[in-house]
């Protein structure tokens, strides 16, 4: 429980770290793609944002408890989210 402290501040300097620094620009166009974010939508911003913080928060938490099961956890999301994202965008755009 305690490990939240830590965990989600890090997460959050990461996601500032990708967004602001232009040598970072590949990762950042690559979420905006993935997202199908635009200038004016605010729902694939949300969903961007909270969705590699859940990574990141997730993925710092597996190192530090040294947790393999949770690399696979990770990796299904990495993997599953996007694409349910896709889906429910296609169906109510």
């Amino acid at each position: 429980m305690e490990l939240i402290f830590i965990t989600a501040p890090t997460s959050i300097i990461i996601i500032f770290i990708i967004f602001r620094y232009e040598k970072l620009r590949k990762i950042k166009k690559y979420f905006f793609d993935l997202f199908y974010v635009e200038d004016n939508k605010w729902f694939g911003r949300f969903a961007m944002y909270f969705y590699l913080l859940y990574i990141f928060n997730y993925l710092i938490h597996s190192i530090l408890i040294k947790n393999i099961l949770g690399f696979f956890v990770i990796i299904s999301v990495i993997i599953g989210f996007p694409l349910l994202y896709r889906i429910v965008i296609k169906i109510n755009p």
